[in-house]
C-alpha cells in the first residue's frame, strides 16, 4: 500500500471533514454541447432540456444548470488537473458530448503526460478512423461507448444513429490498438446500456454483440426520469421479474465471453450495491468552472473561476456532506439516488 492509499484509509478511520489529499478521481466536463438528441437525456424533453438543475445550491450558492454552454476553457481545464492533482483517473465527460471540444485530443495527451488513466463516455459518432488511430497512438485508456440496444431500429429509435456505425467504429479500434502506441490492449473498450421498456428485452442480444464486436464490459444502468413523464412511463423498474430473467441471460452471456458485466438496476440482486463514497474521494468539474459532488450533478460545492481547487475541495459545502455522511447515513443525504 503506497503513501497515498495509506492516508486516504486513515482520514476515513479518523471520520475527517477536511481532507490532507485530493479526490482520487475526477470527471472533467468538456462540454454540455452534443450532436444527438437521445431519448433518455434531459435536454430532449422541451423546458427540463436547456434550464433543467443539476445541482441543488449549497451553503457556498453555487448552482448550475443545463445548457447548450460552451467548451472548457484551457485554464479552468487546467484548474481541474490542479483539483486533480492527487487523483489516479480522469475521466472526459458529463453532460454532452466530449469529443466535440476542438482540444479534446491536447487535453487527453495532458492528462496521460501526468502518468494519470484516462476515460471517457462518448457517443460514438466521432470515433473516426484518424481518431481511433490518434486515441491508440497515445495508449487512451478507456472509452465508455454509449449504445443502447441490439437492434438498428432500437438504435435508431432512441439514438438517432446508426447501430451498424457504432459498431464498426469499435471493431476498427480493436484492429488499430493492436498496432499502435505501447500497449495493445489500450483502450479497452466498454459499452453503456440505459435500460428502459423499449429495449430491455434486447439486453442478452446487446451483450452477446458486444462479445461479438470485442467488448470488453458492458454497464447497464436504471433510466433516470427526474420527474419527466415520458421518462416514467418508459421505466422498466415494475417489471422486476421480467427484467431480473433477462439480467440472468445477459449474465451466461457475460460471463461464457469473459465479459465485465456490471448491472446497476432497480433488483434484488443488482451488482451495484450501494457504499458510494464520492464525497471523499471524487469531483465533478464542469465546462463553465463549476464544481458538482459528483457524477450524480447532486450538490454545488464550488467555483473554480473564483475559488483555488483546495478551497473547493476543503470548502465548507463538502466539509459539511462529509459531516452529514457520517452523522446520518447517505441515505439521508442522497435520497432517491441509485447509488444511495
Amino acid at each position: 500500500m503506497n503513501y497515498l492509499d495509506t492516508t486516504r484509509r486513515l482520514e476515513r478511520r479518523l471520520h475527517l471533514r477536511r481532507l490532507l489529499l485530493g479526490p482520487s478521481h475526477v470527471d472533467v466536463e468538456l462540454t454540455t454541447q452534443c450532436n444527438l438528441s437521445c431519448f433518455a437525456c434531459h435536454r430532449s424533453w422541451g423546458p427540463v432540456g436547456p434550464s433543467y438543475p443539476r445541482a441543488l445550491a449549497g451553503e457556498s450558492g453555487v448552482e448550475d444548470v443545463v445548457s447548450d454552454g460552451g467548451f472548457m476553457s484551457p485554464p479552468i481545464f487546467e484548474q481541474a488537473m490542479s483539483l486533480g492533482r492527487h487523483a489516479t483517473s480522469i475521466a472526459l465527460g458529463g453532460y454532452g458530448e466530449p469529443m466535440m471540444h476542438p482540444k479534446f485530443m491536447e487535453f487527453a495527451r495532458r492528462v496521460k503526460r501526468e502518468g494519470k488513466t484516462v476515460h471517457m463516455l462518448t457517443n460514438g459518432t466521432f470515433l473516426t478512423a484518424d481518431a481511433c488511430r490518434e486515441l491508440g497512438a497515445m495508449d487512451f485508456d478507456g472509452i465508455g461507448v454509449s449504445i443502447d440496444g441490439a437492434t438498428q431500429k432500437t438504435v435508431r429509435q432512441l439514438r438517432g444513429v446508426s447501430l451498424d456505425k457504432l459498431t464498426n467504429s469499435i471493431k476498427l479500434l480493436n484492429e488499430l490498438k493492436t498496432q499502435l502506441g505501447s500497449d495493445p490492449q489500450k483502450p479497452s473498450i466498454g459499452t453503456n446500456f440505459v435500460a428502459m421498456q423499449q429495449n430491455i428485452h434486447e439486453l442478452p442480444a446487446f451483450v452477446q454483440l458486444c462479445a461479438d464486436i470485442g467488448v470488453a464490459s458492458v454497464n447497464v444502468s436504471t433510466l433516470t426520469t427526474h420527474g419527466v413523464r415520458e421518462l416514467q412511463e418508459a421505466s422498466c423498474c415494475e417489471d422486476t421479474g421480467v427484467v431480473e430473467a433477462l439480467c440472468s441471460q445477459a449474465r451466461k452471456i457475460a460471463d461464457a465471453h469473459k465479459i465485465t458485466l456490471c448491472i446497476s438496476l432497480c433488483l434484488s440482486d443488482a451488482s451495484d450495491v450501494s457504499g458510494c463514497r464520492d464525497f471523499f474521494k471524487s469531483s465533478f468539474v464542469c465546462w463553465s468552472g463549476k464544481v458538482l459532488s459528483c457524477c450524480m450533478e447532486r450538490f454545488g460545492v464550488g467555483d473554480l473561476n473564483r475559488e483555488s481547487p483546495h478551497a473547493v475541495w476543503n470548502g465548507e459545502v463538502l466539509r459539511s456532506l462529509r459531516q452529514r455522511y457520517y452523522r446520518e447515513g447517505l441515505q439521508s443525504i442522497c435520497a432517491g439516488c441509485p447509488r444511495a
